[in-house]
């Protein structure tokens, strides 16, 4: 049976998902570090909820079209998500990096203390040069070539012992 054109499994299957998502912002205390960076409430719906929802799209493998226009389940519209993402007073770079070092502290307690421990930091370019209308693409200087290109930016944030 289907309900809003999702099956049982996938409803089951999104809860399951989004409970795990919730404990690991309390774990982490995300909601902390949202407002460390400047992610904070100015109307509307809470930067904590559109985040979790961002959460459970990337591991459903969902876009937002898809998820926030077909299957509109949620409080908010895809223009919300939007703005959060594109909003220029957050600060994503100090988000990733205070989330990378309270990982790093919870799987340091897992190896030993004389083993060299690096962190490494990857600000790729991911370049879609024929590319018009895809989802959160941007013009964006590539520091290797030193122009501006059509892509995406990747920021990977790896550690290693």
């Amino acid at each position: 049976m289907e309900s809003n054109g999702i099956s049982w499994d996938e409803q089951a299957q999104e809860q399951r998902l989004s409970g795990s998502i919730e404990n690991f912002f309390k774990e982490y205390h995300m909601g902390t570090l949202l407002h460390q960076c400047g992610i904070r409430k100015c109307r509307g719906i809470s930067p904590m909820i559109v985040l979790h929802c961002l959460f459970v799209l990337s591991f459903l493998g969902n876009n937002i079209f898809r998820h926030m226009v077909l299957k509109a389940r949620h409080p908010f519209g895809k223009d919300v998500v939007y703005d959060f993402l594109r909003s220029e007073r957050f600060n994503w770079r100090r988000l990733l990096l205070l989330l990378a070092v309270k990982a790093i502290s919870f799987i340091d307690g897992l190896t030993g203390r004389n083993r060299q421990k690096v962190l490494i930091i990857d600000d790729s370019v991911i370049e879609r040069p024929r590319s018009k209308k895809v989802e959160l693409l941007s013009r964006v200087y590539d520091h290797s070539s030193s122009k501006f290109v059509r892509s995406f930016r990747m920021l990977t944030v790896g550690w290693s012992d």
